[in-house]
């Protein structure tokens, strides 16, 4: 027995002994396993039911395995990891054409960036400089552009607009696309090559007789009484004088449309009051008739005739409605229907044009510039006009030719010219400075010798008048033909005591 029982501990240590050395380890609460799982004899399937399904009973779906962890502590004395810093942006190569000229810029984060000195320089701007505040000025005749360069704003106009600009290598720079289309410019872009233009109406005042210059006009610059409409701060504000004023500004924007340059706030709306006593109300073009007029008191026939004054340059308006001429006889003078078109003036010389940018219409004010016409307000009336000189109804110079109405007036005025220096035995018949010259000398040009007050008869001093009227008003007669034919045809007839020969008399 004792024997036995040895032998059966000899064998319990061996296999204790075994299992550890093979890496059994025991389960702790392990349950029989009685053969209850199906799967350990079936591979998985259950054996099936007298007439019941064989498909296969699902696996269950394994459970995923934990995902491990990527993130490694570092070393206590380990350095800590850098950051890469981001690539800075790269400029890129562009070419900016303003005004036809080039200016230096660069393309950075999707924004063109041009030199504003450059900018300035093409736009005619002038450029000021305040280092203190970093402010850049651009500015000309009408208006002004406050750049700061220290937030990114731009003051137009009373406004601030967010538009990007920066200095760079002690040079300032601006987006050109930003301050493009805030001054209603425009630009266009192909492959990397911009191409700016001014605003059109800006364009086209430039090319008009608006935009001049009064230092090259001493008399007019200083005399307060052209200020009116020869200086436009003083047109704006008719209490200034010359004394008042440090600068020579043209008729701009704001003579016209006031401080917001808004069609709504057009000047002049009201009934224009002539010098003489008339009230002309023109529509839109009343903003017009203010300065051009005749500018003379006609009501006052001596103190014209005792200087021999000339029409004021310009008496569009005079002409226009059939005011300013000497009419004599007791015949009825005819009168055109330009007078009676809505917003006269505006109508026809700012009607629009094919070409924005043309030399005429718009705010160029001009109905023709050399073999250039926009017939474009014309053609409502006169639907197959061709040509501003259109076919007069008649021969009225007399030159046995039918030709076209600005034709005729241009003989006339040279026949009436003719017969007044016929008859005073005159070299020339000259406007010096708002007066009428019956030039008997003119060896020196620059200060020519005319017949003295009261040696023109008052007739004749009347034809006169009417032929610089009609001269100055620079229509040739298409303001108001029928008129303008009469008057010239009238005044020949005073002075000669005869009808223009051969002419058809109107």
């Amino acid at each position: 027995m004792r024997k036995y029982l040895a032998s059966l501990l000899v064998l319990g240590l061996f296999v204790a002994f075994f299992a550890v050395a093979v890496g059994i380890q025991p389960q702790a609460d392990a349950k029989p396993d009685y053969g209850s799982n199906c799967a350990s004899c079936h591979n998985g399937t259950v054996a099936p039911k007298l007439g019941g399904s064989t498909a296969p009973a699902p696996k269950p779906a394994p459970k995923p395995a934990p995902a491990k962890s990527t993130t490694t502590k570092p070393a206590s004395n380990a350095a800590p990891a850098k950051t890469a810093k981001p690539a800075a942006p790269k400029e890129e190569p562009v070419k900016i054409t303003v005004e036809g000229k080039a200016v230096k810029g660069f393309k950075l984060n999707g924004t063109v960036y041009a030199s504003v000195k450059e900018y300035a320089a093409a736009m005619n701007y002038n450029l000021s400089w305040n280092g203190e505040k970093q402010i850049v000025t651009l500015s000309d005749y009408n208006t002004a552009l406050e750049i700061y360069l220290l937030n990114g704003l731009i003051k137009y106009r009373g406004k601030d607009n967010k538009i990007a600009s920066m200095t760079k290598d002690g040079a300032s720079y601006v987006d050109i696309k930003g301050i493009t289309e805030l001054t209603h410019g425009k630009i266009t872009e192909q492959n990397n090559v911009y191409t700016v233009r001014k605003s059109s109406k800006t364009f086209a005042w430039e090319q008009s007789g608006h935009n001049f210059d009064l230092k090259a006009a001493e008399r007019m610059a200083t005399n307060d009484a052209c200020l009116k409409c020869h200086n436009g701060l003083a047109n704006i504000d008719t209490t200034k004088k010359y004394a008042d004023l440090n600068a020579q500004a043209p008729i701009g924007c704001n003579t016209c449309h006031g401080e917001s340059k808004a069609v709504k706030d057009l000047r002049g709306a009201k009934p224009y009051v002539t010098p003489y006593g008339m009230e002309i109300d023109a529509g839109a073009g009343t903003v017009c008739i203010n300065c051009h007029n005749i500018n003379r008191p006609l009501n006052n026939f001596a103190g014209l005739y005792a200087e021999y004054r000339a029409p004021h340059q310009g008496p569009q308006a005079e002409v226009l409605f059939a005011t300013g001429g000497f009419e004599f006889g007791e015949r009825a003078y005819e009168r055109s229907p330009h007078g009676a078109i809505e917003d006269t003036c505006v109508t026809c010389h700012m009607a629009k044009q094919d070409d924005e940018y043309g030399p005429v219409g718009g705010h160029t004010f001009k109905v023709a510039s050399g073999d250039v016409q926009n017939l474009n307000a014309c053609t409502s009336c006169h639907a197959d006009l061709k040509d501003l000189n259109r076919r007069a109804l008649a021969d009225y110079d007399g030159d046995k030719k039918l030709e076209g109405i600005q034709d005729e007036i241009h003989g006339l005025l040279e026949e009436l010219k003719e017969a007044i220096k016929e008859k005073y035995q005159l070299v020339d018949l000259i406007d010096k400075s708002g007066r009428i010259m019956f030039v008997t000398d003119n060896t020196d040009p620059a200060n020519p010798k005319g017949l003295e007050a009261g040696k023109v008869s008052e007739n004749d001093y009347k034809a006169a008048f009417n032929y610089f009227l009609i001269e100055a008003d620079g229509s040739e007669g298409i303001h108001n033909p029928a008129y303008a034919v009469q008057l010239l045809q009238q005044s020949y007839k005073a002075v000669t005591g005869h009808d223009v020969p051969n002419a058809v008399i109107r």
